[in-house]
């Protein structure tokens, strides 16, 4: 490689050029300088053609072949320079080369020539790009004539509207307005606007007005900081000096993230403002009014509670010692005046009832207290309730179910059977012959495959209600006339109590009726959740038919300021095996109860000097006290009362109260002597171990069994196996209450036992216990035929 470049520049084996041949000075130098003239000139156009390219390479059309052409005459160039040199020094092997190079270059220039030669031909002439701009031109100009009128229209647009609108800059001076701006603002025109700074114009330019907001935290900050902003607190000022209230938006205008300034749109909210003070009058009125009438509404309810206790203290006594000389009178007279007082005295206490069930309705403060039942049994007791008095005026009262009813749903048992009762009862009360019917029906929700839309439809053979009468009939207090002399009895109460009760559920009562024909009123509950949930009521049995005994002999304190209420008290533990201590008033209480140690303690809440609530306070700070149950005793008819002593109290009495309720309340606390003598015991008799759960009792008679183990497999092979695959609740109870016959008649204690429990778990609709016992029937009639013998 080295060699061949030193022989690129060998002169050697090449005479110079004015060595050969016959060269005159001029001829030669003729030449010489023709070659450097042409180096110079090729030297410089590509030069020239390399600084063009390179500063519009964009917009010369092929600047591939450019360069092309630049190599080309470079090379041409060059070889003219060596050209010239050969006159001298003989570099004809150089020479050689460059004019080779140059070959290929001009080979190559003249390929791409050819090859551009359709493109350039396909090139517009001037005279075409002349049209070209000259129909831009027009475009241009018809664009231009576009977006005049396109402005005309929208300043046409922004003049007619009632809100002022304004644009502004990045300055806040402002760059366009329309009309409404300008009056709103007190301007003769929107361009009188236009280049003022918008501080200026919408605050003044004196001092006097002080924005809500400083101008570049509030109107100006959309125009310097691309936020929006809105205000409807702020005041403009007009160009009199006058301010109006005004609620304004800014919006920020940008171009590819530039911001440009901002468009402001206001409003004068004068009336608006105005309307705004007038409707806040207008609702702290309403507020003094509410308050008012809430204090009316407490007041009222306040006496109604007050009323309630008044009445239920003596109506205690009145149906206490009415039910005891029940069971002492021997006269038939006697006891159907007795009947009479406990009649009146229980409608006195169900229009007291309805008093305040209205009141508590009209202050929003009942609630509702959903939960698994029994929906037939529910209705089944309802019309349990009302058919003597059907039976009593002859009709026929009839119960019909859809057939696919679900056995539980989750409502308020309480609410729904006050409903249906008052339904039945203005049923019976209003149809003189024929019958009463209700009927059970439910369809599937379509939203809620758990749930049921539940219809209940009580329907009579009565006189019908006229169409004037339906506009009235639910509301409070309305009674329906017979004629010009009389009105139906009641307190006009029960239809509307039962119509807020259905719209507490978010169902409503529905009515059909026609004069002379009957009525039908439909209770119709939507969504009513099925419950697969076991339903459990109270064990306990429904009759008032109770023994005080049966509790474990104890030591009752009474506390109770009425004399009545301790006399009524005392009389029904009379001849009972408990021990019953007396308090007037609760420092009495205290006194007795540190002397005696009650084994249970009655409580009247209300009592002069120290009273229920501040006696048991003591009592449970007291050590040697403070395990004793105490049960509260009130006529207090107020909820939220009597929550607070639910607890407060270990239990809870509400006056007038039964045997029952009294026996049931100290049974919860004290027990029974059945639950005693069942539990595990050293002194307990032995049983058999055929059952372990069946106690022998000390009444028991078992040389009478053997008669009495031939009935009970009679009745294994009867009545037993129908209430087996049944397992109806009713068949239930007949089945038990000849066990109870048998019981009674053979002195059995286990069989009363096994027929009591049969017949709680029936009322109770407890069906795994139920389906239990029944199946223990043989067990048990095994047990007796193994103590007989």
């Amino acid at each position: 490689m080295l060699d061949f470049f030193r022989k690129l520049f060998d002169t050697s084996d090449f005479p110079a050029r004015w060595n050969c041949g016959n060269w005159t000075t001029g001829h030669g130098l003729l030449h010489i300088i023709s070659d450097i003239v042409i180096f110079a000139a090729y030297f410089t156009i590509p030069i020239a053609l390399a600084f063009i390219l390179l500063r519009k390479n964009k917009e010369i059309p092929f600047p591939k072949l450019f360069w092309l052409f630049a190599i080309f005459i470079l090379s041409c160039g060059l070889s003219h320079l060596v050209e010239a040199i050969v006159f001298w020094e003989p570099w004809y092997r150089f020479l050689g080369i460059v004019k080779g190079i140059t070959a290929v270059a001009s080979a190559i220039t003249a390929a791409g020539l050819v090859w551009c030669i359709p493109k350039v031909l396909a090139m517009r002439g001037i005279s075409d790009i002349q049209k070209q701009l000259e129909h831009v031109a027009a475009r241009e100009n018809a664009a231009l004539r576009r977006e005049k009128a396109t402005n005309d229209r929208l300043q046409l647009l922004l003049d007619s509207t009632a809100e002022g609108i304004y644009g502004i800059d990045e300055k806040g001076v402002c760059t366009f307005s329309n009309r409404a701006s300008a009056d709103l603002l007190g301007y003769p025109d929107p361009d009188s606007m236009i280049g003022e700074k918008i501080q200026d114009i919408v605050f003044g330019k004196s001092d006097k007005h002080e924005p809500e907001t400083a101008p570049e935290e509030g109107i100006l900050r959309p125009a310097t900081h691309g936020e929006i902003y809105h205000s409807d607190e702020e005041q403009f000022a007009r160009k009199d000096g006058t301010l109006v209230p005004v609620e304004f938006w800014a919006y920020p205008i940008k171009e590819d993230e530039t911001r440009l300034g901002a468009v402001v749109t206001f409003v004068d909210v004068t009336a608006r403002k105005e309307a705004e003070k007038a409707i806040l009058e207008a609702k702290k009125e309403a507020e003094r009014e509410k308050r008012s009438a809430e204090r009316a509404n407490r007041q009222k309810s306040q006496f109604l509670a007050n009323m309630s206790h008044e009445i239920r203290t003596p109506m205690n006594a009145i149906l206490g010692f009415s039910e005891l000389m029940q069971g002492v009178v021997v006269s038939e007279k006697a006891e159907q005046y007795l009947g009479i007082i406990r009649s009146s005295g229980e409608s006195l206490l169900e229009l007291i009832n309805d008093l305040l069930d209205l009141s508590k309705i009209e202050a929003g403060r009942i609630d509702l207290h959903p939960e698994p039942m029994d929906l037939m049994q529910t209705v089944n007791a309802s019309v349990a309730l009302v058919s003597s008095q059907a039976e009593e005026k002859g009709l026929d009262l009839t119960i019909e179910s859809q057939a696919d009813l679900p056995r539980a749903v989750v409502l308020d048992r309480v609410r729904f059977r006050q409903i249906i009762v008052n339904l039945l009862s203005n049923a019976v009360k209003f149809t003189q012959e024929g019958n009463v019917g209700i009927t059970v029906n439910a369809s599937p929700n379509e939203d809620h495959k758990d749930q049921i839309d539940l219809r209940v439809s009580v329907a009579d053979t009565g006189r019908g209600i006229s169409e004037d009468e339906q506009m009235q009939i639910f509301k409070p207090f309305h009674q329906e006339y017979h004629d010009e002399k009389t009105v139906t009895s009641g307190t006009g109460l029960g239809l509307s109590i039962s119509s807020r009760l259905a719209r507490l559920m978010s169902g409503k009562i529905e009515l059909e009726s026609t004069k002379g024909k009957g009525s039908t009123f439909t209770v119709v509950i939507p969504n009513v959740p099925i419950s697969e949930a076991e339903v459990e009521m109270s064990n306990f049995a429904k009759s008032e038919d109770v023994d005080f005994d049966s509790i474990p002999p104890s030591r009752i304190l009474v506390a109770d300021d009425n004399e009545l209420n301790r006399e009524l008290i005392s009389e029904m533990f009379h001849q009972s095996h408990h021990t019953i201590l007396l308090a007037k008033d609760g420092e009495e209480a205290i006194s007795v109860a540190r002397k005696e140690k009650p084994d249970l303690v009655l409580m009247d809440v209300r009592m002069p000097k120290i009273d229920g609530r501040e006696a048991l306070q003591i009592m449970r700070e007291d050590g040697n006290l403070d395990t004793i149950p105490i049960v509260a005793v009130t006529a207090s008819s107020l909820l939220n009362k009597e929550k607070a002593l639910r607890n407060e109290f270990d239990g809870y009495l509400r006056k007038p109260f039964s045997k029952r309720q009294l026996y049931l309340a100290m049974a919860t606390k004290l027990g029974t002597v059945e639950s005693e003598e069942s539990a595990p015991s050293e002194t307990k008799p032995e049983v058999s171990t055929t059952n372990p759960d069946l106690p022998r009792n000390e009444l028991d008679k078992p040389e009478e069994w053997l008669s009495l183990v031939d009935e009970l497999v009679e009745l294994e092979n009867t009545s037993w196996k129908e209430v087996s695959k049944s397992q109806s609740t009713h068949a239930v109870r007949e089945f038990a209450r000849n066990l109870l016959r048998l019981a009674d008649q053979y002195s059995c204690h286990a069989l009363n036992e096994y027929a009591s429990e049969l017949i709680e778990h029936a009322e109770g609709f407890n069906l795994h216990e139920l389906d239990r016992e029944i199946r223990r029937y043989p067990e048990m009639v095994e047990w007796i035929r193994n103590e007989a013998k």
